[in-house]
């Protein structure tokens, strides 16, 4: 069953002198986009969600702000479309044993995993090159491999977001109890009624604007510990743009669960 779902984002034209009747769009949400006009009889604007895009059809008299002013009320029909798609495809992974090591993220960028085989666990390393994670281990099993880089992900979460976390608490003139990086399954952090904060070590895979997305909502929590309009008025205060980050987790927070 195909899903015909409206979006919202700028529309970009891009002309050419093959074809005139087609606009391209970047992406939405961080999903590739594509729309394409028609000079048939279309009088509808629909919205397929496919696989590895999403593709947009509008008749070809239809205006930029046309098509956004039809597809904006249904933002978050589309945002369900994507992730129905890709719990569908990481649920196909599941009987693959290294499925799981094609969507691993680094602060929201790809990370490519190398393998080096060594005879034992003397010479044994993990390093990191801004793109590949070189591992250099015994003959290991899909299983074992996946905890070697489970480990290497919470070792750089205990490392990197305390920092992150120090860095906002002193823009914001906050003041916190003490920092834990957790396995949980359920939230991306927590605030505690004694000022200790919690954060899930899978943030760390996340983009750094979600990463801070989510250490302000927290720091905000010391001040209010509620989700009242006074609370996302200082979390918009600190992070203008922040819904873009809650847009991100929504997308591809279930991705980080590997």
């Amino acid at each position: 069953m195909k899903d015909f779902l409206p979006y919202r984002f700028g529309c970009v034209p891009v002309h050419s002198s093959k074809n005139r009747n087609k606009l391209t769009i970047q992406s939405f949400k961080g999903f590739p986009v594509r729309v394409q006009t028609s000079t048939r009889r279309r009088k509808t604007i629909t919205i397929k969600v496919l696989e590895t895009e999403i593709v947009v059809q509008a008749p070809h008299t239809a205006s930029t702000e046309e098509i956004e002013k039809a597809l904006q009320k249904h933002n978050n029909w589309i945002l369900s479309a994507i992730e129905e798609r890709q719990s569908s495809q990481h649920g196909s992974e599941a009987q693959d044993d290294d499925g799981w090591r094609r969507h691993l993220l680094y602060q929201g960028n790809p990370l490519v995993l190398n393998l080096h085989r060594r005879d034992s666990f003397r010479n044994a390393s993990m390093k990191y090159d801004g793109h590949r994670l070189h591992i250099s281990v015994p003959q290991s099993s899909e299983h074992e491999l996946k905890l070697y880089v489970t480990e290497w992900f919470k070792y750089e979460a205990r490392e990197r977001l305390p920092h992150r976390v120090e860095s906002w608490a002193k823009r914001l003139g906050a003041s916190y109890a003490k920092i834990r990086i957790k396995d949980v399954s359920s939230r991306w952090g927590s605030c505690s009624t004694k000022g200790n904060l919690n954060f899930n070590w899978r943030l760390i895979c996340a983009p750094e604007s979600v990463q801070d997305y989510v250490v302000v909502h927290e720091l905000c929590h010391l001040w209010e510990m509620n989700h009242s309009k006074r609370f996302w008025t200082l979390v918009s205060q600190a992070l203008p743009e922040y819904k873009a980050a809650q847009t991100w987790l929504k997308i591809h927070g279930k991705s980080l669960y590997f």
